[in-house]
């Protein structure tokens, strides 16, 4: 008798457990999540720092091709949508994290705007996991990119 309600114990403790980590990050509709922009210096023209930023997205994605959903070197537009493998917050196992990265390029600058799309083949998008994917722009993503630009040629 003293094990039955010892496991029944030991089950009532897990499921509050499991209710609290599900609880503490609100679901957020991944429409109303605004897009991070900024803007950054670099030392070249529009189309060195285009040929730059197009070759690390060859050089970092497995399939440039199917990452750029568009260039337009005139205009110095790229548009990207990846994909980034990640464990969401208050669960066990990566998951697939989907954003789209536009860089607008110009002669000694250009703007990145990063948006969120959202965990493909899950049901919540936490509060978390949002702040989370963010910072991964703002202190990889983005610095990773601009480090790659803004190098001189060493030939």
């Amino acid at each position: 008798m003293l094990e039955d309600s010892s496991r029944a114990i030991s089950a009532l403790i897990l499921s509050c457990g499991i209710l609290f980590l599900f609880g503490c990050s609100p679901s957020v509709n991944m429409t109303e999540v605004k897009p991070v922009t900024s803007i950054e210096s670099h030392p070249h023209d529009k189309n060195t720092a285009f040929s730059r930023a197009e070759e690390w997205m060859a050089k970092n994605y497995v399939s440039a091709d199917e990452v750029i959903q568009m260039k337009d070197k005139e205009d110095g537009t790229i548009v990207a949508q990846g994909i980034r493998e990640a464990t969401p917050w208050g669960t066990i196992g990566n998951k697939h994290f989907s954003y789209t990265l536009t860089l607008d390029i110009r002669d000694e600058k250009m703007r990145f705007t990063y948006e969120l799309n959202g965990w493909e083949d899950f049901m919540k998008n936490q509060e978390q996991d949002v702040k989370n994917m963010k910072e991964w722009f703002r202190n990889e993503l983005k610095p990773e990119i601009l480090s790659f630009v803004r190098q001189e040629d060493t030939f």
